[in-house]
Parts: C-alpha cells; structure tokens; sequence
C-alpha cells in the first residue's frame, strides 16, 4: 500500500535528539533554522483514527508546551499539507497590542528546547486528549453530554492559546482556574491562588511563588475587564508580563494533568484535607 505521509512544522523550537516516536503514526524531527517537523505516517489501508489525527496532536503540543506560543508553518514540499492546512487557521501570534506606541508592536518571541520529559508530558496529554475526545463524541451521539469543571477549563486554556493579545489570553487561563480550582462565594483570586499553589507545590516558597504569579495576572485580568486602560498599560510594559503569562498558563497545563478523571467531590475533598492538615500554629 502507498504511504500517506502529512506534516507540519513547529517554528522557534529545537529538539534535544534527533527524532522522538509520539506513536505508530506520528514523530518529530529536527530540522534547520529552530524548526521541528512533525509527520504522520500511514498507508492508505489504514483505518483514520484519533491516534493519526494531527489536529488533535497539535493541541497535545500546546497543553504539553505551555511556555512556548505554539505555531506551525507549511511542512516541505515533499510531505502532504491537509493537518496545515486546518492548523494554518489556527495559527495566531501573541502581542502586547494595548501598551504599543507606533507599529512596531511588541510580539512574543519565546522559544522552546523539547526534551524527553516534555516528550512524556505531550504523549500524556495526547492521550487524554484522544480519550476525552471519544468520550464527549459518544456522549454527544447518545445526547448525554454534559459540560465539566475539566472539560471547560480545558476549552478556556485551547481559547487562550487563540488569542492574540497576553490580556484576552490571560482572561482565558483565569477562567479555566476559577473552573478548576472555586466553589461557592468569597474571594476569588484568593482561593485560586491558594488552591493552585496546594496542588502544585511542596514547600513554603514555591507555594508562595505561585500565588504571587496567579495574583499578579489576576490584577492584569481585572484592569482588563473593568476597563482600567492607564493601569493596564503600565502593567503590560513590565518587563516580567511574558514571563508571568507563561507561568500562569504553565499552572493551569499541569492543573489539567493533575485533575484530569477526578470528580469535583473528589478534588474539593483532597483540597480541604491539604489545608487542615497543616502544622499546628
């Protein structure tokens, strides 16, 4: 049977080894100038199946690589172009549009070295990804589908990888949080950041950098949202701003590993045990 090879590339991103094997199907490469080729290979006898699908591996790549803003640019000629061209679409730069004085506005540039542990955490969430879509599309035929804490924290974390702008994007991943991480009325941002830095985190100072990160951009989303423009400027110009985003969209990738096939009960239970359970005063 004749191969069907389909491909796209990665740009500003390098591999540490030459090639890695994701499945049967699919695989990544080196290629010149920052650049990663990603293939899916089959024959024509092959059955189309979730595991060959370059849609649903391209957003396993931005959950497993949340410090970097995953884009694509047309494979060689001598591969085929159909995942290119649906991801093309998709395929969105990152800006600090509000701060910019002139035309030279200020766009992302991050960069990314992929390594096996990256490699294991993209093949875990290309699994997930290949389950929850299963999932949700039997359930959608049986009309018993039903929105969850995870399944709408994720669509907020794939909206925000969609967005162009670090404030419409941050608004995204805060949501996805306050999805995952809040029930009943209080505080918000307090919760979130206490939740968040209770799951991901051992010590004192870890856990206190992380509800420093999720405070931070909680304070650009509500400048955001209320229209604070003055104040939301001077928080984009800070020269931390990419770097706290990164972060932030870094804890709510991990936050979906973590809760992934958990009930709500069973992650609120968890979370009131860590709390209580702390050393006496």
């Amino acid at each position: 049977m004749q191969d069907i090879i389909d491909a796209y590339v990665i740009e500003n991103v390098e591999l540490d080894r030459p090639e890695y094997v994701i499945n049967e199907y699919i695989s990544l490469s080196k290629l010149d100038d920052n650049k990663v080729l990603v293939s899916i290979n089959k024959t024509e006898s092959d059955p189309v199946t979730y595991e060959s699908n370059g849609y649903l591996f391209y957003h396993a790549l931005q959950l497993g690589l949340p410090k970097l803003n995953v884009r694509i640019l047309e494979p060689p000629r001598s591969y085929g172009r159909i995942a290119y061209g649906i991801l093309g679409k998709r395929n969105t730069p990152l800006f600090k549009f509000s701060s910019a004085i002139n035309d030279e506005i200020e766009k992302d540039n991050s960069s990314a070295t992929i390594t096996e542990q990256d490699i294991q955490n993209i093949i875990r969430f290309f699994e997930i990804y290949i389950a929850h879509s299963k999932a949700s599309r039997e359930k959608r035929l049986a009309s018993e589908w039903k929105e969850t804490r995870w399944s709408y924290a994720l669509n907020q974390y794939t909206g925000a990888c969609l967005s162009t702008t670090i404030e419409s994007s941050n608004q995204a991943l805060i949501t996805g949080l306050e999805a995952l991480l809040v029930t009943g009325e209080g505080n918000l941002q307090y919760k979130v950041s206490l939740n968040a830095a209770l799951m991901l985190a051992d010590s004192y100072e870890q856990r206190i950098d992380i509800m420093d990160r999720v405070k931070k951009m909680y304070n650009l989303r509500s400048k955001a949202t209320h229209g604070e423009i003055t104040a939301l400027v001077k928080l984009l110009n800070k020269s931390s701003v990419y770097d706290d985003y990164f972060e932030l969209k870094s804890i709510l990738s991990r936050l979906l590993l973590l809760t992934y096939d958990k009930s709500e009960e069973e992650i609120f239970n968890r979370l009131n045990i860590v709390l209580l359970s702390g050393p006496p005063f």
